[in-house]
């Protein structure tokens, strides 16, 4: 999910540029692959959308053999099967603000990954305290 927001991040910068010097921009990701685009639609529609347009444009995207991507791509799975989880992350992702950071996301993502972690584990922990999950 951070890799698919940080693509997001760098298409939206590139864009800006080419606006501020009155190019016209072509991009590189695709619309429906964009973070912006479906973390917009709803709960269940996203959680599709990433499972059968994303993650499989996304393993494309890994067809170079020499890449350290496809590597990490070999037998990988969109391992998300809620919809309010989905969401739940996004936002989590959106509230780190990772284009705002000036460093390499590869330094940050242990960190993120186990802040998102703790934060989702606090949110569930919350929710079936309240009686809205069983834990």
């Amino acid at each position: 999910m951070l890799f698919i927001k940080r693509l997001d991040d760098r298409e939206n910068a590139a864009e800006r540029q080419a606006k501020r010097k009155g190019t016209t921009y072509q991009p590189k990701v695709p619309k429906e692959m964009r973070w912006g685009y479906w973390t917009q639609m709803k709960a269940e529609d996203a959680l599709n959308h990433v499972k059968t347009v994303v993650f499989p444009k996304m393993i494309e995207l890994a067809a170079d053999e020499k890449s350290s991507f496809w590597e990490y791509m070999q037998g990988a799975e969109c391992k998300i099967r809620k919809a309010g989880l989905l969401i739940e992350a996004c936002n989590l992702i959106d509230q780190m603000k990772i284009a705002e950071q000036n460093q390499d996301l590869r330094q940050g993502v242990s960190v993120c990954l186990c802040w998102v972690t703790c934060s989702l584990r606090d949110a569930v922990d919350s929710s079936a305290r309240r009686g809205i999950l069983s834990a």
